[in-house]
């Protein structure tokens, strides 16, 4: 036997003993996928970007920042190239290839057409740390109050904004006032109600949505959330149901930040 074919077969062989699933048939269903994004052609000049587009890529990386937060993207980037060449690569979870073609065509830059897509099935062989991606879920659910919140909020819808709420809610603020910092406080209902008004919606290409988990133990944990407005810290517990909630907020706006200016006489 020709030594080429007797060094593929021991190659062969070791892969079906490293893994088990390994076949050389049709390939298992994969349940993570590699999304494929590409510039469509008339906006690989840069002068040709309309405002409409950027609020469609602003819209896009919303989107993507979301659903990392919910634990479906592993990893979303892109390369850095010209525009003609340049690739945007987005790892995901996704059950069948069915759910992995939606959740791409669903893409706001796709829908607008500033981008095209192709969903491949990808095997994840090598990650730096594992385990984040294991944990995935479970910060994902830690985490779907904060997005019921910033969402509720952006769209005006009180039905999302008061699942993420426990009804005993305190959330105070920090304002800077001509003679000092003050607090003041409002409960779920308010905050319900002022989602339901609509004070705070902004189109997708203004939204800034940005979470972090910085602690937990056990039925609770501090989540950070920055929005376009301010930043906001919340205490998250577990209730009776298992769902996560927000009990506690403190919160700054932006604008109000910096300290008033105080008239001289």
């Amino acid at each position: 036997m020709p030594r080429r074919v007797t060094v593929f077969s021991v190659l062969v062989s070791i892969l079906m003993l490293a893994s088990p699933s390994l076949s050389l048939g049709a390939p298992a269903p994969s349940p993570i996928w590699l999304g494929i994004l590409r510039l469509v052609p008339r906006l690989h000049d840069d002068a040709a970007w309309t405002d409409a587009d950027k609020s469609a890529v602003g819209a896009h990386f919303a989107r993507l920042k979301t659903a990392t937060v919910q634990g479906t993207v592993i990893l979303a980037g892109r390369t850095e190239e010209a525009g003609d060449r340049t690739l945007g690569l987005v790892i995901f979870k996704a059950p069948d290839a069915a759910a992995a073609e939606t959740f791409m065509r669903e893409d706001p830059a796709v829908v607008a057409q500033v981008m095209t897509t192709e969903v491949r099935a990808y095997s994840l062989a090598l990650l730096r740390d594992p385990g984040r991606v294991a944990a995935g879920d479970d910060a994902a659910v830690i985490s779907q109050p904060a997005i019921d919140y910033a969402l509720g909020w952006y769209e005006g819808d009180a039905t999302r904004m008061e699942r993420a709420l426990h009804p005993e809610l305190a959330k105070r603020e920090v304002a800077q006032r001509a003679n000092g910092p003050a607090i003041s406080s409002m409960g779920a209902l308010r905050l319900i109600q002022g989602t339901r008004a609509g004070i705070g919606k902004k189109p997708e290409g203004e939204r800034r949505m940005d979470i972090r988990i910085l602690d937990r133990w056990q039925d609770m944990a501090m989540v950070r959330l920055e929005l376009t407005d301010g930043v906001d810290y919340f205490q998250v517990a577990r209730t009776a149901d298992g769902t996560w909630q927000i009990v506690n907020v403190l919160w700054q706006n932006r604008r109000l930040a910096e300290p008033a200016t105080v008239a001289k006489p």
